[in-house]
């Protein structure tokens, strides 16, 4: 199968296969300790379980993409199959962000449970802080997938419609990554 992508695909296959096999192996690991005193799993081991499925659905989505020409030079894809990759690729984009917010709860548990009781400005802080992350981002997919009308105007680029709020999609965008991917 890697012998019939071009360009840039094959190593966009093995990277993306080897980062999703390595993502399964720590969550794996994790698993192990993932337990509570009483039994139960703990808050941190769910978020970053739910974390580790959204990145596989994304590997996935990278995986039809790329079998679709992601990773070819653009002049050896004709039109329908551009459409296509970057069709994939918003659902790439719209899929990983939860997935991001899920990974950082998953720290936010683990500090929340680290800080314990006593340290109430902090989890308050910390709570503040995963609240954020998660109306900032889905915020951001709500921006992304209404910025066209209709929507697929977004991967159809010679559809007839229009993108009123491409640029307020684009701002929040640039503020969505600055915000989240400081901390």
């Amino acid at each position: 199968m890697l012998g019939l992508l071009g360009g840039l695909g094959p190593a966009l296959l093995i990277v993306n296969s080897c980062l999703a096999f390595l993502g399964c192996v720590v969550v794996g690991l994790r698993a192990y300790s993932a337990r509570s005193r009483n039994g139960r799993l703990r808050w941190d081991f769910i978020w970053i379980v739910l974390a580790l499925i959204f990145s596989l659905v994304n590997a996935i989505c990278i995986g039809f993409a790329t079998y679709n020409g992601l990773g070819r030079h653009i002049g050896d894809l004709e039109l329908d199959q551009l459409f296509i990759v970057v069709h994939w690729l918003w659902i790439t984009m719209i899929v990983s962000l939860p997935g991001t917010v899920f990974a950082k709860f998953s720290i936010v548990s683990l500090l929340l449970q680290i800080q314990g009781s006593q340290a109430r400005k902090r989890r308050m802080a910390l709570l503040i802080i995963a609240v954020l992350t998660a109306v900032i981002s889905f915020t951001q997919i709500w921006l992304s997938v209404f910025q066209c009308e209709p929507i697929n105007k977004l991967w159809q680029l010679f559809e007839p419609g229009q993108c009123p709020r491409s640029d307020g999609s684009t701002y929040f965008g640039i503020f969505q990554g600055c915000m989240l991917f400081k901390y």
